[in-house]
């Protein structure tokens, strides 16, 4: 069976209603209806618009405001009808008992019918539906999620930030320092897959005259300011003046140990009397800990 080159070239397009969704998108501390006015536009990015709402979630940390996103867009197809030959029909009955079966799945019969050739050849009107429009280009937009320290953090905050139907593209900057950061949100296509986390850095900090472990443990947590971390590791450069806090970013700190006590048996200093004592377990502390008795 073969189409014949007469086309009856008729086009209509098949669409289905669609309404629009409202979503609530973290755009960090907003203070006021001003505050909100001024940022919530940039929050709700097109094709999303602002609707005028917002609220505190987290009082001096994070509001929301109210998005109304677009419908998601309707696939158009577009109907093409074309003259599909039957061989010879001979009345309006004919047509209708073979016509249906030359317009097989997914055309149609549109219920027209004309004979070509007297006697020989009749031609049945069809319908085909056409391949779906190719889907709108991806859109992305940057929306405020408080401080992010560091690659870990992102990866915790930003899918949220990123609301339905955004999602987040595993990218993030920082627009204030300490203060404010941005997700990158994309819509439209699929995300990208984040970017590995990063390597660790490291640098010694000075702290000052450190004197054991213990006060080790008491100081180098405040050298090490966010998104820095310590590492567990110092040393004196400078006996009685100075020494320095290992700092760490882009990796987990190491967990903190009891007097510096890694291993059982391990020679120690006691935190709190500075006496030499032996790394052991006993009643006064969970896991190792420096034992002077």
């Amino acid at each position: 069976m073969k189409l014949t080159l007469s086309l009856a070239l008729t086009f209509a397009t098949l669409t289905a209603p669609a309404l629009a969704t409202a979503a609530d998108r973290n755009a960090g501390p907003l203070w006021n209806q001003g505050d909100a006015t001024k940022k919530c536009p940039k929050v709700c990015a097109p094709p999303s618009r602002w609707n005028g709402q917002w609220r505190t979630t987290v009082p001096g940390k994070m509001s929301v405001c109210g998005c109304d996103d677009p419908p998601p867009p309707v696939p158009v197809q577009q109907v093409q009808s074309v003259d599909r030959e039957a061989g010879p029909l001979w009345n309006q009955g004919d047509a209708q008992n073979k016509c249906p079966q030359v317009c097989a799945p997914p055309s149609s019969w549109t219920g027209q019918w004309r004979t070509t050739v007297p006697g020989k050849m009749s031609v049945c009107g069809c319908t085909a539906v056409a391949a779906p429009a190719a889907p709108p280009p991806q859109q992305s937009a940057d929306v405020e999620a408080g401080p992010l320290w560091n690659q870990g953090d992102a990866q915790n905050k930003c899918p949220q930030v990123c609301t339905p139907p955004w999602s987040w593209s595993g990218q993030w900057r920082t627009t204030v320092p300490g203060k404010m950061s941005v997700c990158g949100c994309v819509v439209g296509a699929a995300p990208a897959a984040p970017p590995p986390p990063p390597a660790q850095q490291s640098a010694d900090v000075e702290a000052g005259p450190i004197w054991n472990q213990g006060d080790a443990q008491t100081k180098c947590p405040q050298v090490c300011t966010p998104p820095w971390s310590w590492s567990g590791q110092w040393h004196t450069t400078v006996p009685g003046t100075m020494s320095v806090c290992s700092c760490v970013t882009g990796a987990a700190p190491a967990p903190a140990l009891n007097d510096g006590c890694a291993n059982a048996k391990q020679a120690c200093s006691c935190g709190n009397t500075g006496r030499p004592g032996t790394c052991g377990t006993g009643p006064h502390k969970a896991g190792l800990y420096c034992r002077c008795d």
